[in-house]
């Protein structure tokens, strides 16, 4: 998680103070400036990621062992839900890293309901699942890129919305990336185009 941290922190230095002081006082609900383990659940059950709520987000974002979480570990906690990361469907745990995701559920869901897995539920192979072929979140990136470039995209001038034949794949792949602009703040065609691929 410390790699979490890190990057939250550089993340946080580019960006206004504003979005973690309002997350901070969203999720505060006594005003003492800290989030308890009872308050966070709270908002993340209210948030519909009931699944992080359930997980040990606490105690990976926690870096000073408190019990609380105070602003710098709010900043964490707001990259960490705004960067989608994934809880193990075996463990239940957060995955802070790297993972491994079913490729079937993943075109063929939309990616909330995606099965991922930890290194570790994966690696023991501890996991019930009813497909075998996983890919870690670097190849998945990949495949995507791959896919988008297969694609054929044209730009409407009056929706400024890719115009497609693609596959359901490549439909996914565009909710995928729509779904990455709208963390980044962003426009779809411009993660195309940073991606190398408008």
């Amino acid at each position: 998680m410390e790699e979490a941290h890190q990057v939250a922190e550089a993340i946080f230095e580019n960006l206004p103070k504003r979005k973690a002081e309002e997350l901070l006082k969203s999720i505060d609900k006594n005003g003492d400036d800290k989030i308890s383990v009872e308050e966070l659940k709270g908002y993340l059950k209210k948030a519909d990621l009931k699944a992080m709520a359930k997980s040990n987000i606490f105690s990976l974002i926690d870096r000073n062992k408190d019990g609380y979480l105070q602003f710098d570990e709010v900043v964490t906690l707001s990259y960490v839900i705004n960067s989608s990361r994934p809880v193990c469907n075996h463990c239940k745990k957060l995955i802070p890293g790297a993972f491994l995701t079913c490729k079937d559920c993943h075109w063929k869901k939309p990616a909330k309901e995606s099965y991922n897995l930890c290194i570790g539920c994966y690696k023991g192979g501890k996991y019930k699942h009813k497909h075998d072929e996983f890919l870690d979140n670097y190849t998945l990136f990949e495949e995507m890129q791959e896919m988008l470039q297969e694609s054929s995209f044209r730009s409407t001038s009056e929706t400024n919305k890719p115009e497609t034949n693609i596959t359901e794949k490549g439909k996914n792949v565009l909710q995928t990336l729509s779904h990455i602009a709208e963390i980044v703040g962003c426009t779809a065609s411009v993660v195309i185009a940073a991606m190398g691929l408008g």
